[in-house]
């Protein structure tokens, strides 16, 4: 149950992000502010795609066709009641498997289970562990407070090369102090757009979702290009202060040459993407343009029709529908020549076992048998004979209700209730089994 709703969420949300994927490129949006909108959105509805399959189910309840009378369900000369028959001789007297005939299947679901758990917990393990370093390695460094750190809570660790945002924390290494101010400067404004925008805690996410839904390729992309996008973001901040390319595209390369990486945090300069960054800093033209409070609402506004419609579904119900015995021939309500179904039970496929009152008396009909009056035991319980084996009505009693059981071969085989038919022929209640446990004429 848990794989087939986890991967249906990881297919909901595949389809959710095609669909976002592809408005963006038709609307030609090259904002990476609101790209950066877009895929948190994403990211929160995979997220959340369990729980919003759920809540955006529509239940749909529709009646159920009404259940045929008894006396027409089959005949004993029919080739339908014949091949039911058959099926049930075959099914009750075909004897138990034996140790020698019994050979152990594998458990595929289990192995699937076993497996998806083992990778799941391994990638969560790693994210929790490299968080718990970073925390420790966050913890020992040494807070500074110069001038030219501002507003920015930074300190100095000699266990990384290169700055690293850890939460709402800037490390930096030893050799800040050596920094010329235009390269402090730079540093900052990037690190500090990191900060700004929360995207240490926004990449969290992402590697949970990718822990949780680490079979889909959807959630490996997303945690790279939420990264690359919160990388896109920083630089032209920090290109907005330092207002040289050429000169930000060499701090960026004299800072990839020194990197050593923490477990947990957003690097500056790694190494696989510095090359692709610097291509498109000096490439570009002009600055993104920010994104306000209103056009990130409209973005977001415009997001949730989507998830709503990616996470939706459609459940139907049966709702029982009781309706008066029709005989075929008069198309009358069932009365003192008529029979009224009280309940219909099963002994397994193709087996039924249908408990009915005709006038005065108690009848009960086994698919592919005939329609025998119930006989009477001395202990109020009722007994019809079958070819393939006797059917018993245990007594009811007012605490429980006692279910038909078939003796065959010296073995019961106790009946699963499929239905009860409340009909209203003569009487203004529904009329139970118990009711009728005082005998026949």
């Amino acid at each position: 149950m848990m794989l087939a709703v986890l991967a249906e969420s990881a297919l909901r949300s595949l389809v959710l992000g095609g669909a976002v994927w592809v408005g963006l490129k038709l609307f030609r949006v090259r904002n990476p502010h609101v790209q950066m909108t877009c895929w948190v959105m994403v990211l929160l509805a995979s997220l959340a795609m369990p729980l919003l399959m759920h809540w955006t189910a529509l239940t749909i309840t529709r009646n159920a066709l009404p259940l045929p009378a008894p006396e027409h369900l089959w005949s004993t000369g029919s080739s339908f009641a014949e091949s039911l028959d058959s099926t049930l001789s075959s099914d009750i007297a075909a004897p138990l498997p034996t140790g020698s005939d019994t050979h152990q299947t594998v458990n595929w679901f289990a192995v699937a289970t076993a497996g998806y758990t083992f990778v799941a917990a391994m990638l969560l393990l790693r994210l929790a562990l490299g968080v718990h370093l970073t925390w420790r390695l966050v913890r020992a460094a040494q807070p500074m407070h110069e001038p030219w750190t501002g507003k920015w809570r930074v300190r100095v660790s000699n266990l990384i090369g290169g700055p690293v945002t850890f939460g709402s924390t800037i490390l930096l290494p030893p050799q800040c102090f050596e920094w010329d101010p235009h390269k402090r400067q730079a540093v900052l404004a990037h690190e500090g757009a990191h900060v700004t925008n929360r995207d240490f805690y926004i990449l969290l996410l992402a590697s949970l979702n990718r822990a949780m839904f680490w079979f889909s390729p959807f959630a490996w992309w997303q945690l790279g290009r939420l990264a690359e996008l919160a990388e896109l973001i920083s630089d032209a901040r920090a290109l907005q202060v330092v207002e040289d390319r050429l000169s930000y595209a060499e701090i960026l390369l004299d800072l990839v040459q020194s990197v050593r990486r923490a477990p947990a945090g957003l690097e500056m300069a790694r190494a696989c993407t510095v090359r692709a960054r610097v291509e498109r800093i000096l490439s570009a033209t002009a600055p993104p343009a920010k994104l306000g409070w209103g056009k990130r609402a409209g973005t977001i506004a415009a997001i949730i029709p989507v998830v709503v419609v990616s996470a939706g579904s459609i459940a139907y119900t049966t709702q029982p529908v009781s309706t008066p015995t029709l005989d075929s021939a008069t198309a009358q309500p069932a009365g003192k020549n008529n029979p009224e179904a009280l309940s219909f039970y099963s002994f397994g496929p193709g087996s039924i076992f249908t408990v009915f009152r005709e006038g005065d008396g108690l009848f009960g009909q086994l698919s592919g048998q005939r329609k025998l009056r119930l006989a009477v035991a001395g202990d109020g319980a009722y007994f019809y004979p079958a070819a393939v084996g006797g059917v018993t009505l245990p007594p009811t009693t007012a605490q429980q209700r006692s279910e038909p059981v078939l003796n065959q071969n010296g073995r019961d085989i106790r009946a699963v209730r499929i239905a009860d038919l409340a009909l209203q022929a003569r009487q203004t209640g529904p009329r139970e089994l118990g009711s009728y446990t005082g005998g026949t004429s």
